[in-house]
């Protein structure tokens, strides 16, 4: 007799003692059952099948995955043996080919979005671009991993302008020179006055 673990459970077959493996059978009862005829074989789905199965189409257009959801809102499907991004699955599948390094991007701005229709591709500068326009762009302390507040520039650019080395700004701020040199120079926090 096997001893069967909580998660386990027998072969449905009464009288059989062999763990449970196939759809509620042991392989033997399965392979029985199944050449029988008493059950069929149960039919895999198409990649675009099992897609699709996890797509919601909504009343505003978006059609939101309801699969696998990344921490960042983007959807997830396994495909090929690999986890790729659900909207880049869609585009290459639905609409066409993805040129290399091209990312997938949404023009409804919505990352768990899959319909073809709000898709394009561009290159990271063209996602960079799309993101300032559209004014999803975090500047200074509004970016989560910012060290500095926009008081801590100004104080950084008095110091600056009363000779104070930006070696020591640096070490006072937990930074690096080169950051306070391109808040001198402006080409970082060029928002704070």
């Amino acid at each position: 007799m096997i001893t069967l673990r909580p998660y386990q459970q027998g072969c449905s077959i009464l009288g059989c003692s062999e763990i449970s493996k196939i759809r509620g059978f042991c392989g033997k009862h399965y392979f029985g059952q199944l050449y029988s005829g008493k059950i069929k074989k149960l039919q895999r789905k198409t990649p675009e099948e099992r897609f699709w199965s996890k797509v919601d189409k909504d009343k505003n257009g978006c059609w939101e995955w309801t699969g696998t959801i990344l921490d960042n809102g983007y959807g997830q499907f396994f495909y090929m043996g690999k986890n790729v991004g659900a909207h880049r699955f869609c585009y290459a599948n639905f609409v066409g080919e993805i040129p290399d390094k091209f990312y997938v991007c949404h023009s409804c701005d919505n990352p768990s979005c899959v319909n073809p229709d709000h898709l394009f591709t561009g290159t990271p500068l063209d996602n960079m671009i799309d993101k300032v326009q559209k004014n999803r762009h975090y500047y200074g302390m509004d970016q989560k991993k910012s060290k500095l507040t926009d008081n801590d520039v100004k104080i950084i650019r008095l110091l600056i302008s009363l000779n104070v080395k930006q070696k020591e700004i640096a070490k006072i701020y937990n930074i690096s020179e080169t950051v306070v040199s391109k808040i001198k120079l402006k080409k970082l926090w060029k928002h704070v006055t």
